[in-house]
This record gives C-alpha cells, sequence and structure tokens, in this order.
C-alpha cells in the first residue's frame, strides 16, 4: 500500500491478490473535496475484504467514510467488493451505460452474447475448438447470479463529471472502459486502459444489439486520444503506475502495428481464416489460451480491414481473408 499527495488530493494504492490469472489488482482511495472516494473494487474474496477494511483503517478510515465508487469497467476483478460495501454503505456506484447489463447480469443480454460467440467462433472457422469455448461460456450462466451487483448504478458518459473527476470513454480492453481524469494535477485514474508492464487484450465483444464491435481499433484510438491531456501521472489497475503515458502509448500502437503486420505475411503466406492465423501465430496458445488468442487475432484482423491493409469474403458460412 502507498500513499501520496497530488495538488489537493490525496491517493492511496491499494494491491489485493486475486484468485484470476492476472494475479494482483490495484484499487484507489481518492480523497478529493473532503470527500473518500473509491476507483474499483478488486475481486470478491474473503481475502481481498479483509485486506480492504485493514487498508482502510490503516489510513485511519473506515467503510463508513466512503462517498462514493467509480468503476472503470465491468471485469470481475475490478467490481468485487462493491456489494459487501453497498451492504453496508448506501453510496452512488459510477460506471458505463454499457456496464449495466454485464453488472446486474442481465440474462437476455448474457444469453445473446453467447450466442454472438457461438456465430462469431463459427464465421472465423474455429470448429470443435470454438464449440468448446461455448459450451464452458453457456455452464457459466448458471452462476450468474452470483456475480450481480445489487448497488444502484449511476450512468456516466465522456464529460460528465463524477465526484469531482472527469469522465472519459476509453473503450478498448472492454466496452465499457471509462477513465477518470482530474485535470489541475494531470490525473488518471485508467484501470486496464494502460498497463505499465503488459498489454492490455482488447477483448472482441458485441454491442448491446449483438453486433461485433471493433474492439481494437477502438483501443487504439481511446489511447490516441490521451496523447493531448499529456497526463502526468496515470494510476493503473495492475501493476505500478505510469509517469510517462506518451511513451508507453507510442510503444503500444507500434507493438500492435508490427503484430498486424506480421498477421498480414500470415495471410500472404496462404493462411486465410481468423482459427489458421491464430494457430501459426500463436502456436500451442491457441487451444489453452483460446478466449484471448482470438479477441486478439480479430480484433487485428478487424483494425487490418479498417486501414485497407486486408479484405474478407464471407461464404459458406465462413469468414476467409486476402492481403
Amino acid at each position: 500500500m502507498t500513499s501520496e499527495s497530488r495538488a489537493g488530493c490525496k491517493v492511496v494504492e491499494i494491491r489485493f491478490n486475486t484468485p484470476y490469472e492476472v494475479g494482483e489488482a490495484n484499487v484507489f482511495l481518492l480523497e478529493l473535496d473532503n470527500r473518500l472516494l473509491l476507483v474499483d473494487a478488486a475481486a470478491d474474496t474473503d481475502e481481498c475484504w479483509r485486506d480492504f477494511q485493514d487498508a482502510l483503517a490503516a489510513e485511519g478510515y473506515s467503510v463508513g467514510d466512503l462517498a462514493a465508487i467509480l468503476l472503470t469497467h465491468s471485469h470481475p476483478d475490478h467490481v468485487g467488493l462493491v456489494n459487501r460495501i453497498a451492504e453496508r454503505r448506501d453510496i452512488p456506484v459510477y460506471a458505463h451505460p454499457d456496464a449495466v447489463p454485464r453488472l446486474t447480469r442481465d440474462p437476455d443480454f448474457l444469453s445473446m452474447r453467447v450466442e454472438f460467440y457461438a456465430r462469431l467462433y463459427r464465421e472465423m472457422g474455429c470448429g470443435e475448438a470454438g464449440e468448446r469455448q461455448v459450451d464452458k461460456l453457456r455452464a457459466a450462466l448458471s452462476g450468474n447470479d452470483g456475480l450481480r451487483i445489487r448497488a444502484d448504478i449511476t450512468a456516466v458518459r465522456e464529460s460528465d463529471r463524477a465526484e469531482g473527476t472527469v469522465v472519459l470513454e476509453v473503450p478498448g480492453h472492454a466496452p465499457d472502459h471509462l477513465a477518470f481524469w482530474l485535470p489541475g494535477s494531470r490525473t488518471m485514474f485508467a484501470g486496464d486502459h494502460l498497463l505499465s508492464r503488459i498489454s492490455s487484450n482488447a477483448f472482441v465483444e458485441p454491442d448491446r444489439d449483438g453486433r461485433r464491435l471493433p474492439s481494437l481499433s477502438n483501443y487504439v484510438r481511446s489511447m490516441e486520444k490521451c496523447l493531448p491531456l499529456r497526463p502526468a501521472r496515470v494510476y493503473a489497475g495492475h501493476g505500478d503506475a505510469i509517469d510517462d503515458a506518451a511513451a508507453l502509448i507510442e510503444h503500444r500502437i507500434g507493438r500492435i502495428r508490427k503484430k498486424a503486420e506480421s498477421v498480414r505475411g500470415l495471410i500472404l503466406g496462404g493462411k486465410s481464416t481468423a482459427a489458421e492465423i491464430a494457430q501459426a501465430f500463436y502456436g500451442d496458445k491457441y487451444g489453452t489460451l483460446f478466449g484471448p488468442v482470438m479477441s486478439e487475432i480479430i480484433g487485428l484482423l478487424d483494425f487490418m480491414e479498417a486501414e485497407g491493409q486486408i479484405r474478407s469474403r464471407y461464404a459458406d458460412g465462413i469468414v476467409t481473408y486476402t492481403a
């Protein structure tokens, strides 16, 4: 746990162990205008809840001092303690409108989302690997109620004010991703939008109508959008804070373009479906990390097609690509 003051506000970073593959996740206590805000809420485990209360006490706070919760996005390693806090303290929870059906585990939306992936993986030529992934997603639907956020959610969008912060929409890693900006100190709470040690996977997701979102293209635009702000410090959802966001953004976009060049080389070499490209690009990880691998490859293909580098063709239920 670390604590620092920045131009009229106090920021306390708390790192939590989570049961997810990503490992540790960060949450932030933000003391702003004599109000105590919580940015993100770790995972829903007894260990996280105990460590959170200990961290509050170490700073002279308690759960009763919290004035609001700001959620950067709806992934479970960032929202897990919301219900436990809401049971003890009736405070607003701010999130993007597109986070609402995900946070509330809306059954119609989640069923649509599973069918979206079933259709997507068929069209991308994934065969049995795609069917196995969809079976896992369908099986997971039975546990949705336990993940449902029961607090009232206040939806916020670009340029809205949330408890003294300015809301920025930064879709990419998640379609409902927000960053919270303090222009006076040029401080950003960015969730998984920017991470110091690893790149954020821009997960392929449907919109509310079941249409595929151009996740990677959105992510690149969201990073470019942050450049004119010249953030002095970016607090990230995992890993260390970032003091040179511009250099990191340029590096991340450069890596994306380099990967796109490699994918184009595979297409020129005769790989024509997303599944073939993913297997050639990632080898065994195609089987062990199917979801993230296919998200990245499909995102790259959408990004390249939008830039005119490749073309897609749909025939007999399968999408093929040419360069």
